[in-house]
């Protein structure tokens, strides 16, 4: 008796689940545009702060190559160098500062350019979002629920399957939605802030510095990528889950189809 009473609380609570995930489904999916809704306060705050970051780091810079001129030019003249050694040291600092002021003024456009071209890779020239991630996970959950039907002729095994099934996916690209929202905002406010970086190439002592800040747009592309290449094998598999023919299913889930627009704020002139 005590095992029977156990397995039909077990079933009454698992029923209980399903009915919960049935009747929130076209909720979660309206989370979708919450996202979508963050990504774009993000990149709208970031602007704001582009004009103030870009004069600091020119700031620096100009501050910088001004130290560098001036330590070069004491040591020549402690080591009472000749003419041809002052020019080729001038020659030289001068090629030195004008191959970073050129980086300093480009580099935020080069950061865009590499981040677009890893998206454009991972993407196959389509397009991705947290929002769309999201949304794929709650139509493939929306098509398992059809299998969860609990009753006495019914085959509860499976419909407990189905729940399980159904939580799983959906905490799954729920993850991978929320990755994607975190390496978005990494991208507009790691990027603008990393500006401030470039301005240390006016040393030859913090130049690396410099250097760094494209390293490190290169590596959130490369995150970025990776993101956009689940979402792709994502998207084909709840395509493959939901053909064209049982569409009417999820009909009551919004679809939100919105391209991601890679693009670090315009440099100020």
């Amino acid at each position: 008796m005590v095992v029977i009473r156990s397995s039909r609380k077990l079933e009454t609570a698992f029923i209980v689940v399903a009915i919960l995930a049935l009747a929130t489904a076209p909720a979660l999916a309206q989370q979708g545009s919450v996202l979508t809704t963050l990504e774009n306060q993000v990149v709208t705050a970031a602007k704001g702060w582009e004009t103030t970051i870009m004069n600091a780091a020119r700031s620096l810079f100009w501050i910088l190559a001004g130290i560098e001129i001036g330590i070069a030019a004491v040591w020549l003249a402690i080591n009472a160098a000749s003419l041809d050694a002052w020019f080729a040291e001038l020659v030289r600092r001068i090629m030195f500062i004008g191959l970073f002021a050129f980086i300093l003024d480009r580099g935020p456009a080069l950061a865009k350019a590499v981040v677009d071209s890893l998206f454009q890779i991972g993407a196959g020239g389509g397009s991705a979002s947290p929002a769309n991630i999201f949304d794929a996970g709650i139509r493939v959950a929306s098509k398992m629920s059809e299998q969860a039907k609990f009753g006495l002729w019914e085959d509860n095994a499976l419909a407990i399957a189905a729940v399980f099934a159904m939580i799983v996916v959906v905490v799954a690209f729920s993850l991978v939605a929320a990755i994607f929202v975190a390496v978005m905002v990494e991208m507009y406010v790691g990027l603008l802030a990393g500006m401030i970086m470039l301005g240390l190439g006016g040393s030859s002592y913090t130049k690396d510095f410099a250097v760094r800040y494209l390293v490190y747009a290169f590596s959130v592309g490369m995150k970025l990528m990776a993101l956009v290449m689940i979402a792709k094998i994502g998207s084909i598999a709840s395509r493959i889950v939901l053909p064209q023919g049982s569409a009417s299913a999820a009909a009551p889930i919004p679809r939100i189809s919105r391209s991601v627009t890679l693009s670090m704020p315009s440099r100020s002139a």
